[in-house]
Order: structure tokens, then sequence, then C-alpha cells
């Protein structure tokens, strides 16, 4: 039995005449970035029950006298301001809160660190006067863990014949 190996790599090509219809360079419609940071809130939102072993999440806005738990993106209360102790929001998801923000009490927080765009879990209760006074902040869910061995990595170098691995990463 004769056993081919396929390899896993290509070379890079040079593209010309590209018809460029249809895309926006340094343009991101605003559809797309909402649904990107909706996903990601909830990436981060399943992550922060796992880790906390958190009970069910309530929507942003109800008032009650009951302890609730939000989860939701760090927001500033101005359009242009600078996040202090004051001004922070918390936004909700999309399919949870519409998208409703509600300004975050930290009075009973003895020390914390926060900046816009980080996820968080807030435990407290919003007594109706437009602040949720938080009694429990929660963050920092961990990254996923490591999807292959160090064994499975080496079978991949073998099976693209001992050519390097290239791994790409990009942000912002």
């Amino acid at each position: 039995m004769e056993l081919r190996v396929r390899c896993r790599y290509s070379k890079p090509a040079v593209l010309q005449n590209i018809p460029f219809e249809g895309f926006h360079f340094m343009h991101t419609p605003l559809e797309f970035r909402a649904n990107a940071l909706d996903n990601h809130t909830q990436f981060v939102s399943d992550a922060l029950v796992q880790k906390y072993g958190l009970a069910e999440v309530d929507p942003i806005g109800p008032t009650s006298q009951d302890t609730q738990l939000h989860i939701g993106r760090i927001c500033c209360e101005g359009a242009e301001g600078k996040l202090n102790a004051k001004s922070v929001m918390l936004e909700g998801s999309l399919a949870l809160c519409n998208g409703r923000r509600i300004r975050l009490d930290l009075s009973h927080i003895s020390d914390f660190a926060l900046f816009p765009g980080q996820i968080v879990a807030v435990e407290g209760n919003n007594a109706g006067d437009g602040a949720f006074v938080v009694r429990k902040l929660y963050e920092g869910a961990p990254a996923p863990r490591a999807m292959h061995t160090p064994e499975q990595l080496l079978e991949f170098k073998t099976a693209n014949d001992a050519q390097p691995t290239v791994i790409w990463a990009a942000s912002g």
C-alpha cells in the first residue's frame, strides 16, 4: 500500500487586473461593524458565564430591587469624553438588550480598571434612579486553549515536506 502525502502549502501569486467593483477601500459599513461587535460581545459573554459560573443574564433596562446580572461593553457617557468613575456606561448586546445603555455607579467597588470596549459582567441593582449600582464586577475571560498539540504540529510539518509553518495574525 502506497501512502501519498499531499502538501498543504501554496506559493504566493501576484494578481493583476482584478476588477474592484463592489469593494469599499478603508470603509466598512456600519451594519458589519455592529454585527462584529455584537458577535464579539456574545463570545466573551459566554466565556464570562462559563468562567465564573454566572446565573441567567438580565436585559438592561427594567428597574428592580432584586439583584440583577448584566453583561455588556464598557463605553463613555460623552461622545468624545474621557472615561472616569462618573461617566462609565454599560452597553448591552443587540440580541438581549437592543443595544440599550445604562450608567454604572461604581462607588461600592473598591478598585477597578476599565477601558472603553471592554466586555464585563456586573452584578447589582437598578433602583430606577438612572444608574445601576454595581456590587460585583466580573472581568477577564480566558483565551481559548490551544487547538493543536505539539505532535499534531510536527505531523503537519512532515506532511508539508518540512516547509516552515507560517502563521499570520492581524489586528485593528
